[in-house]
């Protein structure tokens, strides 16, 4: 995709610069410009993975909001569904997820009748 700068501002209370770019359709599109400071050996690491730096941002996001889901479900601030449902995820893979971080899920019968239907 093809873009170029087009407008922008900063909000200098927050630190960051929104940038406003449109592509080659005319569509425009906002972004963040953030500034980040990392230990010297993150820096070195993420420089490996420098065209892909959104997607270590998305997937370590992702894993942070299942990571609070199953800490809320285990401390039964939360269900499963609405763990689930915070994590962004179906409640089977919310199960799976469970069992891999070692928590049993409460199931009572109608939840297992629901689950062999």
């Amino acid at each position: 995709m093809d873009v170029g700068k087009i407008g922008g501002s900063v909000n200098t209370r927050a630190g960051l610069i929104t940038t406003y770019t449109m592509d080659r359709q005319g569509r425009n599109e906002r972004g963040v410009d953030m500034k980040i400071e990392v230990p010297d050996e993150l820096a070195r690491q993420l420089d490996e993975h420098k065209g892909k730096l959104r997607e270590v941002i998305l997937l370590g996001l992702q894993q942070l909001q299942l990571q609070e889901a199953l800490l809320l479900y285990q401390r039964g601030v939360v269900s499963l569904g609405r763990a689930a449902e915070l994590a962004g995820i179906s409640a089977r893979d919310m199960v799976r997820q469970a069992r891999a971080s070692g928590i049993e899920p409460a199931w009572s019968e109608e939840m297992a009748r629901d689950e062999l239907a």
